[in-house]
């Protein structure tokens, strides 16, 4: 009876000394994984930040030199006009027998070839963040706020950039995927999907945090539930999220991307008076429900079809 008095209370005083133990070693492996994010995303940020003249050269090669919301400098925009003038004079002249022609092309090359590497580096350090938020390693919120403010807004431009979409200004002699600049983005059709990924997972959480404007939310939840958008880039962020062998990914981003498409009811405040009818709300039951049903039917139709 004594025995037992005294290997109880020892037993129980083990157990909660292991427990304790192991509890003080979740911590510590915590802390340290807090810390391994917080260093990855200070460096993320930092090398953004120091892509920052390069990003402004890639916006405008989509925006044009003359854009009000361009945030280019005005000497780097009077360097493109430049640019154009001499692209629209070599453009001019139609026969390529003509020595004026061939220098003039390889006077444009050499310039241009700056707007090529900046829009190819701003390119590849978009589709490295993609690549690090598909496999898992860091949230959409992370990778929010590592670039979201800068580019949840600059989708088009973006598209515009990878030659994905026409430039949104006129200019003789520039056109589209044909620009000198967005060559290289043709040859990487990956790297392009990745990036168009990106915008996609930014675009929600922007959408989730509100860090705009109620009137861009409503109309881009309208176009996605109308047009079926919204299904195609669920879709194509399971595709990808699989091929980066990251199935815990593939739900939770293609979930992720519904905050683009059912809204969060305090949106709905402003939707009748801008007109965007078949913008949806987490608010609305029936909505919730159709729209989780066909989270479920894509993803499932992701993971059986066929990967292009």
């Amino acid at each position: 009876m004594d025995i037992f008095g005294i290997i109880l209370p020892v037993g129980a005083f083990g157990a909660m000394a292991g427990f304790f133990g192991s509890w003080l070693r979740a911590v510590a492996m915590r802390k340290r994984l807090f810390q391994g994010e917080a260093v990855l995303l200070a460096q993320l940020r930092g090398d953004w930040v120091s892509l920052r003249p390069q990003w402004y050269k890639a916006l405008l090669v989509a925006l044009g030199p003359d854009a009000y919301y361009s945030p280019a400098p005005p000497e780097e925009k009077d360097n493109f006009r430049r640019l154009l003038s001499i692209m629209e004079e070599a453009g001019s002249i139609r026969s390529y027998s003509n020595p004026g022609k061939k220098e003039l092309t390889d006077h444009v090359r050499a310039l241009s070839h700056e707007y090529e590497q900046a829009t190819r580096n701003v390119g590849m350090f978009l589709a490295s963040l993609s690549n690090l938020v598909l496999g898992g390693r860091i949230t959409p919120a992370q990778a929010y706020s590592v670039v979201g403010p800068d580019i949840a807004l600059r989708s088009r431009q973006i598209r515009a950039m990878l030659g994905k979409g026409e430039p949104l200004w006129e200019h003789a002699g520039v056109a589209g995927s044909r620009a000198p600049w967005s060559i290289w983005a043709a040859s990487l059709p990956g790297v392009t999907e990745r990036i168009l990924v990106l915008t996609d997972i930014i675009w929600a959480e922007s959408s989730r945090l509100g860090d705009a404007d109620d009137y861009y939310f409503l109309r881009a939840s309208s176009v996605k539930n109308t047009y079926g958008s919204g299904r195609e880039c669920r879709k194509r962020v399971i595709i990808h999220s699989l091929r980066s062998k990251s199935l815990p990914s593939a739900i939770r981003l293609s979930r992720h991307l519904l905050w683009s498409e059912v809204l969060p009811y305090r949106y709905k405040l402003n939707a009748s008076s801008g007109g965007m009818s078949n913008a949806r709300f987490r608010g609305n039951f029936k909505d919730v429900i159709i729209v989780n049903i066909s989270w479920l039917g894509v993803f499932f139709s992701s993971l059986f079809s066929k990967q292009k």
